[in-house]
């Protein structure tokens, strides 16, 4: 008969032992497992050095950030959003402007010490000292207070204009290749005079990019046709008839007299029910027409194959629409 081992104890308290130990080394394990993603998520976050907010109107960045410390180091701010608070150094076009460097002096001429900003929205008429647009004499000038809020790129003309739905000064841009810019989704006005060589930033709310009711100059479809360059980012005022009737969202407003028309596009709610032959006043900002930009900055899906036809030629972004008989 075969003999039955028995197991000493002793090697039975090395068993246990060696058991003991391996549920120990998987326990470190998992912790130090545990602080390594802790380390990488804190330091992600950390690095990021901007966030976003919830409030209205564009999408805060990081606060505090001036236009030397980007120009400085643009790679840390590539991709991010900022807030930066300036002054207007030169205005380039209807969308684009740079803002000064130095903050505290005066802006200076050319683009050595300036940033530059591009907006998708056409530049609009400035408050006056009281605070309201009056039409075209408060135009954006040189020294005024300005705060921007976006998104830092490498500036290439192509790649800025296919993001922004604009069409840019190629020739005074030249000088701003492979440099900083601010894609601007955001852009708040100091009055005239405001900021000068201060630097001092306006009240959040002064002046958004948005069309405003109740401004404008009054201005006839004809005049604004024949001299788009010479309205194009002012606010105006326009009275006619209902020419065409493209969506709930878009219609044509003609002149009643040369019958010449002009497209009108409005967000939501903003224009009435309105049938061809309508007289109607039609307040808000022109704007060469491309329909990405103006989908994207009215909140709109126009129909391509009804307004293809109107592209690159002078229509308004309407902030209020009402019928006059």
């Amino acid at each position: 008969m075969a003999s039955i081992e028995r197991s000493r104890p002793e090697d039975q308290r090395a068993s246990n032992a060696g058991g003991g130990a391996a549920w120990w080394w998987w326990i470190i394990g998992i912790i130090v497992a545990i602080l390594i993603i802790w380390a990488i998520w804190a330091g992600t976050t950390r690095n990021r050095g901007v966030g976003q907010t919830g409030s209205a109107g564009a999408g805060a960045g990081a606060a505090g950030i001036t236009a030397s410390e980007i120009i400085a180091n643009p790679q840390a701010y590539v991709g991010k959003p900022v807030v930066v608070s300036s002054t207007v150094a030169n205005v380039i076009d209807t969308h684009a402007f740079t803002i000064s460097a130095n903050e505290g002096a005066a802006a200076p001429a050319g683009a050595a010490g300036t940033l530059l900003v591009v907006s998708s929205q056409a530049l609009p008429a400035a408050p006056s000292a009281t605070g309201a647009v009056t039409g075209t004499e408060n135009v954006v000038t040189a020294g005024q207070a300005v705060q921007v809020a976006g998104t830092v790129r490498m500036f290439n003309l192509s790649d800025i204009e296919r993001e922004t739905g604009t069409t840019l000064n190629a020739a005074q841009l030249q000088a701003y290749n492979g440099q900083p810019v601010i894609v601007a989704n955001q852009v708040e006005w100091g009055a005239p005079g405001q900021g000068g060589a201060t630097g001092a930033a306006p009240a959040p709310g002064t002046q958004t990019a948005a069309p405003q009711p109740g401004m404008g100059t009054p201005v006839a479809v004809p005049t604004i046709m024949g001299s788009p360059s010479q309205y194009e980012g002012q606010m105006v005022t326009v009275d006619g008839t209902v020419g065409k009737v493209i969506d709930p969202n878009a219609f044509t407003v003609q002149d009643p007299k040369t019958k010449m028309a002009m497209l009108v596009v409005g967000t939501a709610g903003t224009i009435p029910s309105l049938k061809q032959g309508d007289k109607v006043q039609v307040k808000g900002r022109v704007a060469k027409f491309d329909r990405t930009a103006f989908d994207s900055d009215m909140g709109v899906s126009l129909p391509e194959g009804q307004v293809g036809q109107y592209a690159g030629r002078p229509a308004i972004e309407a902030s209020n629409v009402k019928k006059t008989g």
